[in-house]
């Protein structure tokens, strides 16, 4: 796992399953038409969190990599949230620990 300590580096992700959720809301909602939503997980997360929860779920080593290009970013689903009634339930860890599952169980 690769990320740089130097940087703090916050990001906002979607699963498919919370991606679902908001088209499901919005297609025939009147509330909707004319309307633009941010769509995201529950909340960001960190890079340097996430390294360190994959490294020591699976072992690994991380390793500090500088990319002095990237830029934290976090997405306000609020319009979403209030006018839709989206509800996010896969945030990082939740997302990790269902890939790691769905691995195992393809790979006993």
């Amino acid at each position: 796992m690769s990320w740089s300590p130097a940087i703090v580096t916050i990001a906002d992700i979607v699963h498919i399953d919370d991606l679902m959720q908001a088209f499901d809301l919005a297609l025939g909602n009147p509330l909707a038409i004319g309307r633009t939503f941010n769509i995201a997980g529950p909340s960001a997360f960190d890079y340097g969190i996430a390294a360190d929860y994959l490294s020591r779920k699976l072992g690994v080593p991380t390793v500090a990599i500088a990319n002095p290009k990237y830029h934290s970013f976090e997405i306000d689903t609020s319009r979403a949230r209030t006018v839709l009634g989206y509800d996010p339930e896969n945030d990082f860890f939740r997302m990790a620990d269902r890939a790691m599952a769905a691995r195992q169980s393809s790979h006993p």
